[in-house]
C-alpha cells in the first residue's frame, strides 16, 4: 500500500493536457469535466492545440513542438510553485517530453508525468515509412530517431513518471484489413 495523495489544483500547480497526433484538445473532455467537478479551477487545467489533420505530417519539430513549448509556458506562468503536472496522450507524450528536455526542464519543474500510450521506445510501423515525417529518424517516432534517443539519454525529467501502455497497439495501428497486430509492436 503507497501513499495516496489527491489533489484539486489547490496546491497551486496547473495540469497541462497535451492530445495524440491529429486529436485535439476536445480529447480530455471528459478529464477536464473531471477535474472542475473536482475543485479545479480553469487556470489550473492547460490544453494546447498542435499538428494538421494528416497524421504522416506531424512529428516532434518545428510548429508542433513550438505549440507545446508555449503551453509549458503558459502552465508554468499559472504556476504558484514553479512547478507543472503533464499528461500526454499518444504522440502527445513523447511531444511533451521532447519540450520538457528542449526546455532544459526537469524534476524542478515538472511534479508529475503521466504518458498515456506513448511510444517512447519508436513504433514498428515506422520502420520502413522513414520518409514521412511522423516515421523519421530526426524528428519522427522511428525506433532508432534523435528525439527518442534524447528522451532515453535523458532518464527521469520529472519527480514523478507513470507510463499506461500496452505491446501492441490494434486500436491505432491495425495495419489494413483486420486485426494483425504483429505490426504494430510498440518497442
Amino acid at each position: 500500500a503507497g501513499e495516496v495523495i489527491r489533489y484539486n489544483g489547490d496546491q497551486g500547480e496547473p495540469v497541462l493536457l497535451v492530445h495524440g497526433n491529429t486529436g485535439s484538445p476536445s480529447d480530455f473532455n471528459d478529464t477536464i469535466d473531471y477535474l472542475r467537478s473536482h475543485g479545479w479551477p480553469s487556470n489550473m487545467i492547460v490544453t494546447v492545440s498542435w499538428g494538421g489533420s494528416n497524421a504522416s505530417n506531424n512529428d516532434h519539430c518545428g510548429s508542433e513542438l513550438d505549440a507545446v513549448k508555449s503551453a509549458l509556458d503558459t502552465a508554468m506562468s499559472n504556476s504558484t510553485t514553479g512547478k507543472i503536472d503533464v499528461v500526454g496522450h499518444s504522440m502527445g507524450a513523447t511531444l511533451a517530453a521532447k519540450a520538457i528536455i528542449d526546455k532544459g526542464w526537469g524534476s524542478s519543474q515538472i511534479r508529475s508525468f503521466i504518458g498515456i500510450a506513448g511510444a517512447f521506445r519508436g513504433l514498428n510501423s515506422c520502420t520502413y515509412a522513414t520518409y514521412l515525417p511522423t516515421c523519421s529518424t530526426s524528428c519522427g517516432l522511428h525506433y532508432n530517431s534523435s528525439v527518442l534517443s534524447a528522451i532515453k539519454n535523458k532518464g527521469r525529467f520529472s519527480q514523478k513518471q507513470y507510463a499506461i501502455f500496452s505491446y501492441a497497439d490494434e486500436i491505432t495501428c491495425n495495419c489494413g484489413a483486420g486485426y494483425n497486430v504483429s505490426c504494430c509492436y510498440i518497442y
